[in-house]
């Protein structure tokens, strides 16, 4: 598995407008071409596309909210959630070590998904705080 930094704005879209992702990675608003194009030319902001010899997996999108600390977003096709997305998500925290000065990435997930909840317990992500729709994660990479 390879993990790289992408502005490949094909290869986000065919894993963002996937069915199984899209429209559960945004509430409120719709997600265009446009919108991508602007994000992956962002000082800031990250799209990893995690790759395997079937292709394209998965993209991570990581933003900064500051120096110190980052959000990052899990994106990985269906057929490849599971063992094969924590590898990745081990990678993009070591991505995140090397190329950043991130010390703490967060991450928030809706309730209704229990499954992303025990992916983040798995990954050693901490629940800091929980609301009646949403649980917010964080976990110390340094």
């Amino acid at each position: 598995m390879i993990l790289k930094q992408t502005k490949d704005v094909n290869t986000i879209k065919e894993v963002l407008f996937h069915p199984a992702i899209y429209p559960n990675i945004v509430e409120g608003e719709e997600l265009t071409e446009e919108i991508i194009e602007k994000v992956v030319e962002t000082e800031g902001q990250h799209f990893l596309e995690v790759e395997g010899r079937e292709g394209t997996l998965g993209v991570f999108y990581i933003h900064k909210v500051d120096d110190k600390t980052y959000y990052g977003h899990i994106n990985m096709l269906p057929e490849y959630r599971g063992s094969i997305a924590l590898a990745a998500l081990t990678r993009a925290e070591e991505w995140l070590r090397y190329n950043t000065r991130c010390d703490i990435v967060l991450t928030d997930v809706p309730k209704k998904f229990n499954n992303v909840y025990k992916f983040l317990f798995n990954a050693q992500y901490e629940l800091f705080d929980e609301d009646d729709n949403m649980g917010h994660f964080f976990k110390e990479i340094r």
